[in-house]
């Protein structure tokens, strides 16, 4: 080596992705489900954070601490696209006021889908 010559080199980069999206769980073509521990939440509606293939979707069911399906709150439309904040709509309620405050337990059925995060809000929808 010449006595001018650096001893190391080096290079930056940038990485850069969606918010909230560093990790996901993902559901295959023939479908998989991911069920949350008990939860309590302030809020009256649940956003997704999800991307699915065209044909792929996401559908959410609110279940109790047990595991046992919620009377009144059947399983969510299906959610389908790239979206940060997906509206999760339960047929038949106009929002999740009702359960904050409760223990409850969120299963999320995805089939060809990336599920990144999920949130309980209030107030206007975005």
């Amino acid at each position: 080596r010449d006595k001018g010559q650096q001893k190391y080199t080096g290079a930056s980069g940038l990485a850069m992705w969606k918010k909230d999206r560093f990790g996901s769980a993902d559901g295959p073509a023939e479908g998989a489900t991911l069920t949350t521990i008990p939860l309590r939440f302030t809020g009256t509606r649940l956003e997704i954070n999800a991307s699915t293939k065209p044909q792929g979707e996401v559908r959410v069911e609110l279940l109790d601490a047990a595991g046992q399906p919620l009377s009144g709150f059947g399983i969510s439309e299906p959610i389908a696209g790239d979206n940060l904040r997906h509206p999760v709509v339960i047929p038949g309620q106009k929002d999740l006021a009702l359960l904050a405050g409760r223990s409850i337990t969120l299963r999320f059925h995805l089939r060809d889908a990336s599920l990144f995060a999920f949130a309980f809000r209030s107030g206007a929808k975005p």
